[in-house]
């Protein structure tokens, strides 16, 4: 199984606040469709089909990295 970068991962998230921030601020057809577009993004990074499902698996992932990740990041600093 791919799992998402977790800094991907944050920044998706990031991403997916501001643009549910700026659709509750004016639900305008640009915000929707921002905010459609990075749920989407996001449902896909996570393997799942909707999103209170994608950021409880975006939650998990970021709580318990992945032996692989935590390698590739160790390898990034030591560079």
């Amino acid at each position: 199984m791919l799992v998402p970068n977790p800094q991907v991962l944050r920044d998706v998230l990031n991403r997916r606040a501001a643009a549910q921030q700026a659709y509750d601020a004016s639900p305008d057809e640009a915000n929707r469709l921002a905010l459609e577009n990075v749920s989407y993004t996001l449902c896909v990074i996570t393997a799942t089909t909707g999103v209170p499902e994608a950021l409880a698996a975006a939650e998990l992932l970021l709580a318990h990295p992945t032996v692989q990740h935590r390698k590739q990041d160790t390898e990034a600093l030591a560079a």
